[in-house]
C-alpha cells in the first residue's frame, strides 16, 4: 500500500446519507433524504387505507435497509481489517529489509578490519 493510497480510500467511504440514499433507493425511492420533505404533500389526498398500506410498505424497507446496512458495515469491517493487515505485513518486510542491509554492513565492515 503506498502513502497515498489511505487518503484515497477515505475519499471512497461514503457519507451516511450517501450510503442511506445509495441503500435506499434501490429499496424504496420515496425515503431517499431529498423526497423526505415532500411526502406530506406528495401523499396528502391518499385514504387511510392507502396511508396504512404505504407505512407497512416503509416499515419493511426500513427493515430491508437495516439488514443491507448491516451487510455493507461487515464488507467494510473486512476491507478495514485486510488494509490494517497489509499495512502491517509491508512495515515488517521494510523493517525486515533494513534489519538485513544493516546485518550485511555491520558484516562488510568486520570483514574488512580481518
Amino acid at each position: 500500500m503506498t502513502q497515498t493510497e489511505p487518503s484515497t480510500l477515505a475519499l471512497a467511504v461514503p457519507s451516511g446519507t450517501d450510503l442511506y440514499d445509495a441503500l435506499m433507493g434501490a429499496i424504496e425511492p420515496d425515503l431517499v433524504t431529498v423526497r423526505l420533505p415532500l411526502l406530506t404533500q406528495k401523499y396528502k389526498s391518499e385514504t387511510t387505507e392507502e396511508h396504512a398500506a404505504r407505512m407497512d410498505r416503509y416499515r419493511k424497507a426500513y427493515e430491508e435497509y437495516d439488514r443491507q446496512a448491516e451487510e455493507w458495515m461487515m464488507n467494510f469491517r473486512v476491507l478495514v481489517t485486510a488494509c490494517r493487515k497489509e499495512a502491517l505485513t509491508t512495515a515488517e518486510k521494510k523493517d525486515k529489509n533494513a534489519e538485513s542491509t544493516l546485518l550485511s554492513n555491520i558484516e562488510s565492515q568486520l570483514s574488512t578490519r580481518s
